[in-house]
């Protein structure tokens, strides 16, 4: 019965997103499956499907090849000589967000710890394991900034793309790849190796990252590879949003309400500030506005690549942006956890 009902909510959302798919809906599976998680997660306990971990683990393992098909030797010269502005636009974004934590810590008092790590963008799962391991930290406070950020940033990012940026979401979503290249379901063998290659040195994100590295190293040294069919992207992008969106627990955000519109308010003046740093990156290099876009959004780095992929955009920019941003993240956070349990205990001596 367990099996049965998450059957029952995948098909619920697949159908779901081939509906939005038909509006003209960017990233339609995704938002179909989060918005179908979310619904699924107030359910009574008896009634509530679950979504298992591997099933999410499955549809990145899908969005990681269809990165890696479209890294090339152009694009990792595109990444050297843009090297310089991804470090400055990953540090002012991640200043922003720094900024908007003290201002929200000292406004409405919650505590800076909390407030830092959950308005940190794009790295969720990082993220949750620091909250696991600190109790100086408030779960609901860093939960819900997170879930709620990224949230904002997946629905209102696209739709900002396509309203005013002139972005179209593709008929066909596939990858990358090439239409002559080796046989489409070599992403099997190429994404596990990767996944488990990063899993045993504990890199981040190991089962979309891992097969992005695979693929993409595959296809430079090798040959190119097929594209994904539609049919094998469209699930998988489901198999993505449905765990996202059962993240969001009515009971965390309503013990979290009164932070909520500065919540809000905080994920606006990123996504602003990552408009003004795309307006930047496309003033100096030319990279269209699109792409830009998504690259410096405060989003995860799986959700703008699917995004990307939606759009047509260059996803081997946007995971060189997001990429820079989660390894700078993953660097920095425990330094700023350490200095926080410093300043606590000099306080208290």
């Amino acid at each position: 019965m367990r099996y049965l009902k998450s059957t029952m909510l995948f098909v619920t959302a697949l159908c779901f997103g081939f509906l939005l798919y038909k509006l003209g809906t960017p990233i339609p599976f995704m938002l179909a499956a989060m918005l179908a998680g979310m619904f699924a997660n107030q359910l009574p306990e008896r009634y509530r499907p679950f979504w298992p971990m591997w099933g999410r683990n499955a549809g990145l393992l899908v969005v990681g090849y269809a990165i890696g098909a479209g890294i090339t030797i152009e694009a990792w010269h595109d990444f050297c000589n843009q090297f310089f502005s991804i470090v400055l636009t990953t540090a002012f974004v991640v200043g922003v967000s720094a900024l908007i934590a003290f201002a929200i810590s000292k406004l409405q008092g919650a505590d800076l710890l909390s407030s830092v790590l959950g308005m940190m963008p794009g790295g969720l799962a990082m993220i949750m394991v620091l909250v696991e391991e600190n109790k100086r930290v408030d779960p609901n406070i860093t939960m819900v900034m997170q879930v709620l950020r990224l949230f904002g940033v997946i629905f209102t990012v696209p739709f900002l793309a396509i309203s005013f940026m002139d972005a179209k979401v593709l008929s066909q979503v596939t990858s990358a790849g090439s239409v002559n290249g080796i046989h489409w379901l070599v992403f099997i063998p190429l994404g596990l190796a990767g996944a488990l290659f990063f899993e045993k040195f504990h890199l981040p994100i190991p089962w979309m990252l891992g097969p992005a590295f695979s693929t993409g190293c595959f296809v430079i040294i090798c040959s190119p590879v097929q594209s994904l069919p539609f049919w094998v992207m469209w699930p998988a992008q489901v198999a993505v949003g449905l765990k996202m969106g059962m993240l969001l627990e009515a009971s965390r955000v309503w013990a979290t309400k009164k932070y909520l519109p500065s919540i809000l308010l905080g994920t606006g003046v990123l996504i602003g500030s990552s408009y003004v740093m795309a307006l930047f990156l496309h003033r100096i290099y030319g990279e269209d506005m699109i792409t830009a876009f998504l690259a410096l959004s405060p989003g995860g780095i799986s959700e703008m690549s699917i995004a990307g992929i939606s759009m047509g955009a260059d996803v081997a920019i946007i995971l060189a942006y997001q990429l820079l941003r989660i390894f700078s993240i993953s660097w920095l956070v425990p330094y700023v956890v350490k200095w926080e349990e410093r300043r606590e205990t000099g306080c208290r001596g």
